[in-house]
């Protein structure tokens, strides 16, 4: 009974994921641009980071009226572009974490992905993130912002 409970759930799991990702996951997307967004949190920052493919990166905080444009490094778009080989954006329309509403004072972390010419959206929260398989290039682009605005 055990057997026959799981191997349905794996063919379902492996149907929700076409023949088309299995080859989006196994080459990395030759032009891409990340939209990051991080709004929200005590202090209600709205925060903005916009990078492509051919590594220009605009950062914004529009609470503080700053922003930035600069050319990030070849490690950084190396690792970007890694992460990015091995999920499907396109496949997630905008889901949602069953816990979003029941964060009060939360960030909420939204990427919208156009990679040869697929799009995507994914939003997540504080408490939705952990869960999230995007929860490696959330802390990359994250860390990202933060510096492009410190400088």
């Amino acid at each position: 009974f055990i057997i026959l409970s799981i191997t349905p759930a794996s063919c379902t799991s492996a149907g929700t994921n076409s023949a088309l990702s299995i080859e989006h996951q196994a080459e990395k997307p030759k032009s891409w641009i990340i939209e990051y967004g991080v709004s929200g949190g005590f202090a209600g920052i709205r925060r903005q980071l916009i990078i492509n493919s051919n590594g220009h990166l605009t950062a914004t905080d529009q609470k503080l009226k700053k922003n930035v444009d600069h050319q990030i490094s070849q490690k950084q778009l190396a690792e970007i572009a890694n992460i990015l080989s091995h999920h499907n954006f396109s496949l997630d329309k905008g889901k949602a974490s069953k816990l979003f509403n029941r964060c009060a004072d939360c960030f909420v972390y939204t990427l919208n992905l156009t990679a040869d010419g697929s799009k995507g959206k994914i939003t997540v929260n504080d408490l939705s993130l952990q869960e999230s398989k995007y929860i490696a290039l959330i802390k990359l682009l994250s860390t990202m912002l933060d510096q492009a605005l410190k400088d």
